[in-house]
């Protein structure tokens, strides 16, 4: 099953239901309720099963843009420089926004 495209396809399908069931029960979680401010953010993020759940979720997000973006670029971008010097710089910035996301839940109290 070399180079079939199934793995990027099943990574892509398991992150976005990742991402779904998450996001519903982020959205669950704050319904009804007064908006919440910094410190209320920060106390319910700072809850390990949160910030572990937003870890994943981060992942989840990274992963799916990863494979999507980097599909994209096979299909499109016919010269091999040019989609490896893409495919280069989408991969720094995802690393530099997974980093990023990694040190605000660091803080938060992961």
């Amino acid at each position: 099953m070399m180079g079939s495209g199934i793995t990027p396809w099943l990574l892509q399908r398991l992150s976005s239901v990742y991402l779904g069931l998450y996001g519903s029960c982020i959205a669950i979680c704050w319904m009804g309720r007064p908006a919440p401010d910094h410190a209320a953010w920060t106390a319910w993020v700072g809850q390990p099963w949160v910030s572990l759940g937003m870890g994943l979720f981060v992942l989840a997000l990274l992963l799916h843009l990863w494979v999507g973006l980097r599909s994209l670029l096979m299909d499109w971008v016919t010269r091999t420089a040019v989609r490896a010097a893409l495919n280069g710089l989408l991969l720094i910035g995802l690393t530099g926004v997974g980093l990023w996301a990694l040190r605000t839940l660091w803080r938060a109290g992961l």
